[in-house]
């Protein structure tokens, strides 16, 4: 094969299992710009499964942190019904735990490519798992992968914003607490999606602790309505940290840094989750 050349993919099919839709769409782009047109995206592991008993692929390209069901369960079920037996696998995830690694490696995981997702990381993968020589093309640097991940980022933005206003409410309306709570959790659920998207992992952990204190909200409202000012403060802090998280477009957790500031967030919740009981 001519080393000037591409990277060809044009006679592989490609199984990609991944919950956000823009991440499945960068890697079919990526995989397009190869040659692969045989790109078959599932947006869950139920989803999978499903379409791997019908057919065989020659690489599976899967999400680790899906739900309900992880890229890791995905995999042991498919091992489970004796399928997918020698399908190269490469994992996508934020997660650096060198043990998470291993053990996603010894579940027969062949590469494990960081979030975000680099088009051009990923195809390089690729071709060392199906030993394939040649250039990768720049579609890291493409505009529409570019305008991709700004869709992405506004989309955060926005969740980040509808979080603010909802939580302005709940200061002004004690009584409405426990119904501004629920309007607070879809726009978690969604900065939550857009942040793992992206790989800012450290939007992802704020946004858990603070799905949580929502929770504890929802399930004691009379406790919510008298404490309503604490726990506004609290997940106010949470959604100002993960607004400059994401301004700073800072990818993964945030080092000794993010560290920190967990800690300190900890510090801030504990007595507000004790007093909604």
């Amino acid at each position: 094969m001519n080393q000037s050349a591409l990277v060809d993919l044009s006679d592989i099919s490609v199984l990609c299992v991944d919950d956000d839709p823009v991440i499945r769409s960068v890697i079919r782009f990526a995989l397009q710009r190869h040659g692969c047109q045989d790109v078959v995206l599932a947006h869950g592991g139920t989803e999978a499964l499903d379409l791997c008993a019908g057919r065989t692929f020659n690489l599976l390209i899967c999400d680790f942190q899906m739900s309900p069901m992880t890229g890791l369960d995905f995999l042991r079920e498919l091992a489970n019904t004796g399928l997918g037996e020698g399908w190269p696998v490469i994992m996508l995830s934020a997660e650096t735990d060198p043990a998470t690694i291993q053990g996603a490696h010894e579940l027969g995981v062949s590469a494990w490519v960081g979030k975000p997702v680099s088009a051009q990381v990923l195809i390089e993968q690729v071709g060392t798992v199906l030993h394939r020589r040649g250039q990768i093309s720049r579609s890291g640097q493409d505009p529409e992968l570019q305008a991709m991940t700004e869709r992405h980022h506004a989309r955060l933005m926005a969740a980040l914003s509808a979080s603010e206003e909802s939580l302005q409410g709940m200061k002004l309306r004690p009584r409405e607490a426990v119904f501004l709570a629920q309007t607070l959790h879809q726009a978690l659920d969604d900065i939550n999606e857009h942040g793992r998207g992206l790989g800012y992992g450290l939007i992802t952990m704020l946004a858990a602790r603070a799905t949580d204190l929502v929770a504890a909200m929802t399930r004691h409202p009379g406790a919510a309505a008298r404490g309503h000012a604490g726990v506004a403060g609290a997940l106010g802090t949470m959604i100002t940290a993960m607004k400059r998280v994401a301004q700073n477009r800072m990818e993964g957790d945030g080092g000794v840094a993010g560290l920190k500031l967990l800690e300190m967030i900890d510090g801030l919740i504990a007595p507000v989750r004790a007093g909604l009981r």
